[in-house]
């Protein structure tokens, strides 16, 4: 067991990435969003997030320093032990709670996590966060089936 551990803490981010690659096709779609805009991606790692009306202020330390963005809906889709200041900071706050075995987040059905009350809020999460609820969670079938359910709730939402 120490190994498997010493592995994770040194090279489970680097195996996720090789284990994981997206397919050619959703690497197009996503370069797709990037260049037109719809998508903007940051480095770094999340260190708090605060509600702002009716989205979050993300804290966000990256190898350009650190800073702050407003973002209308917030996605976690880095998993457990890869964040775990916005994953403590979110149960320590009661905006979260772990799954019953301890391997995520409980969350609905849609993919939002569940506050320490047990209601919806405003912060999706997908893969291995979910993999207390799921199990199967981390492969590409299934996170994809699960992005899909988060973009078809937060769209429906838009348009309201």
């Amino acid at each position: 067991m120490p190994e498997r551990r010493r592995f994770l803490d040194r090279v489970g981010p680097y195996w996720n990435v090789l284990r994981h690659r997206a397919a050619p096709t959703t690497h197009r779609r996503v370069r797709r969003l990037v260049d037109e805009g719809r998508v903007r991606l940051h480095r770094g790692e999340v260190t708090a997030v605060r509600p702002a009306g009716d989205g979050f202020r993300v804290d966000l330390t990256g190898p350009r320093g650190s800073r702050t963005l407003t973002v209308g809906w917030l996605i976690n889709a880095t998993g457990f032990r890869q964040d775990p200041p916005l994953v403590r900071g979110l149960v320590a706050d009661g905006k979260a709670r772990p799954d019953p075995i301890g391997l995520g987040l409980r969350t609905g059905d849609d993919g939002r996590v569940l506050d320490r009350h047990g209601r919806p809020c405003r912060i999706f999460t997908l893969g291995a966060l979910r993999r207390g609820e799921l199990f199967e969670s981390t492969a590409v079938p299934e996170i994809r089936a699960q992005a899909a359910e988060i973009a078809a709730t937060v769209a429906a939402q838009r348009t309201r």
